[in-house]
This record gives C-alpha cells, structure tokens and sequence, in this order.
C-alpha cells in the first residue's frame, strides 16, 4: 500500500472495534465508536474496513449485515471496505486479492489512482441510472434517478440524485430541472461539452426541453448516448477463435454502433475465458443536441471501461453505467431504512466501489 499508493497501513494507524454479534445493538455501538474515532483524529483520513465471517451472498445474515453497515456508515460520511475472512485467511487467495483491496481503499479514501487521456477535451459525462422501487403488484411505487457525474478523463467528480417521487410525470419533471441545476453548478462552469450516458430510452421531447434549459444557461455541445449491455446482437470475426479484438467497432448506420469492450488482444491472441457480447450503442438525437462527429464521444466511451476503479484490468462495460448499475442495487437496499434520505449519497468520494 505505501509502495503503490502512498498510504501507509500499519499497526500504529489501525483501530480495531471488536463485534461481538450481528445483533442491532451491537452493530449501532461499532458504527458510534468508529464515529468518535473520526470526529477525534480529524489530521488524516478515515476508513472502516468490516472483516466478515464468509460472503457467501445467499446467507441473508451477512448481506443484512454488510448493508447495516454500509447504510450507517454512509450516513455518516465514513467509507466502508468489506473484506471475508475466509478469503483473506487462505495465502494464495489474498495474494491474488491484494492489489483490488488497496485499488479499492485508495479509491474510497479520495484518491485517483489512474487517468486517461480524453478524446473529448471539457466533457462532462453524467451516467444517468435508475432505481425503481415496485410494489407486491409489480407496479412502480417511487422513481427514482440519479447521475454519476464524471470528466472525460475517467475521474469521478461527484454523485448527484436528480430524481425522487412517486409519479412518473413529476420524476420526469425533476429529472430535467435537477440536470440543468447540476450544469449550472460552479464545479462544471468550465465544461464546454457534456454527454448524457442513459441505459434506457428516452423521448426526444424530453431531450429537447433538456437541451432548451442548458442553452438558457450558457453555450454547451450536448450529446444524449443510449448505452445498451443487454441487446439482441452478437458477432464473429475472421480470426481462428471467430472472437473480436477488444475495442472493435462495427457501424449499424449513422448513430448506432456495436463495440466490443472485451475480446482479443493484439499480439495475445489466446482465450482464457469467456468474452463478453457486444454492446449497443445509440446516439439519440433531437433538434436541441448536437450534430458534431460521434467518433470522440465512441472513443471516449471505449476509454471509460479503462477507468475502472473497482479492479484492474476490468472491462466489461464503461463506467458510467457499470457504477450506475452498482448504486441501483445499493439504493434498492437503502430503500428499506425509513430514515433514509437521498441526500446522504451525495458524496465527493466513490463510496460504492
């Protein structure tokens, strides 16, 4: 950790909170002590890491467990890592697991552990997600939208919720008023070009009320990608192993695109697992959006599956959606918690890694 991250993890700076049980109230009194912990040593940054017993995720005990920690903590401002102990226990399995858990603790305390360079210079890219919460009779019961908001670059800047109410007219509503007050925000003031990053479809009513609202504020190329993991396509290649090199791209016509984010590597042309299927590509277009050339708004996609600060080498799918994919499953487990507020996940650290 100090070698690679400059954080130096050791005896003198490690406190331990010792948990008994699982109990509620043993839990509370864990998360209170960390809590004094950090309001006492207020010189350096703090992070709790949780050693569980096993992760085995279909022991309901340890999920409730992980996201009553979480939860609180979140609230609270305190990064958590969970570590199983069966994992870090056996030698060969840590070794392999070493360079995540420092990737990941680096991360969550604030720091950036790599960049890319940017195809498009001043883009500000918000990866839009979504976390519905349904009832018993599979109907939707409150919306809700939030935006990962990140630079071209890869670097995460802050996560904003933009959406929360009960109908789908007024989420719509929100979702629009709550994106043009995050552009308006002095932290984006210098971004000359933003791309929206939607996993879903959207009306082009609503990508033009969308870009109306940001002309009012100043001059910015707005750019509205659909960006698609699940799709009905698939694709073979000349290659031997009919599998695609990574970072392929195949035009479907003007503003649709599949683009292998996995496959071969040039000059490693062996398969040891197995590839990921392409991923679907739309640019939707309205009156209001931009009609400059798509290929750096691609290539930019395409850079952010290398951004990953969950693990190196993962490239399954960029990062504006891969986190919003992460943040949808941590919200339909907050959403349990009746004091659960959505300005808690608004912080300035990715603390969902």
């Amino acid at each position: 950790m100090k070698q690679v991250f400059g954080i130096d993890i050791s005896r003198e700076n490690v406190r331990r909170v010792r948990i008994a049980n699982t109990d509620q109230h043993e839990l509370d009194n864990a998360i209170q002590t960390v809590k004094q912990i950090r309001d006492l040593e207020t010189t350096s940054k703090k992070i709790a890491i949780f050693i569980e017993k096993n992760n085995n995720v279909e022991d309901e005990s340890v999920s409730e467990t992980y996201y009553y920690l979480k939860y609180h903590l979140t609230k609270l401002g305190i990064p958590l890592q969970v570590l199983s102990h069966e994992k870090i226990s056996v030698e060969k399995t840590l070794k392999w697991s070493t360079s995540n858990i420092g990737l990941a603790l680096f991360s969550k305390l604030g720091g950036i552990p790599w960049v890319v360079k940017p195809s498009t210079t001043d883009c500000l890219i918000l990866g839009i997600g979504s976390a519905h919460k349904t009832n018993d009779q599979g109907g939707i019961d409150r919306f809700f939208a939030y935006s990962v908001c990140l630079d071209s670059s890869g670097i995460y800047r802050k996560l904003e919720v933009l959406a929360d109410d009960h109908s789908e007219e007024s989420y719509l509503d929100a979702l629009q008023r709550n994106l043009i007050s995050l552009i308006k925000g002095p932290e984006f003031a210098h971004y000359t070009r933003c791309a929206l990053h939607i996993p879903f479809k959207i009306k082009r009513s609503e990508i033009t009320a969308i870009q109306t609202a940001i002309s009012d504020i100043r001059d910015i190329d707005f750019k509205v990608i659909k960006i698609n993991t699940k799709n009905k396509f698939f694709g073979y290649s000349e290659h031997n192993t009919r599998t695609p090199y990574e970072s392929s791209l195949m035009e479907i016509n003007r503003n649709e695109f599949l683009v292998w984010f996995e496959g071969l590597r040039m000059g490693e042309e062996i398969l040891n697992e197995r590839v990921s299927p392409p991923v679907h590509i739309e640019f939707l277009n309205s009156e209001g959006t931009s009609k400059d050339p798509v290929d750096t708004y691609l290539q930019d996609i395409i850079n952010l599956t290398g951004t990953n600060w969950r693990g190196f080498n993962a490239k399954v799918k960029p990062i504006s959606i891969y986190y919003s994919t992460i943040i949808a499953k941590y919200c339909k487990a907050f959403e349990a918690y009746p004091d659960f507020r959505k300005e808690m996940l608004s912080l300035n650290i990715p603390w969902f890694l």
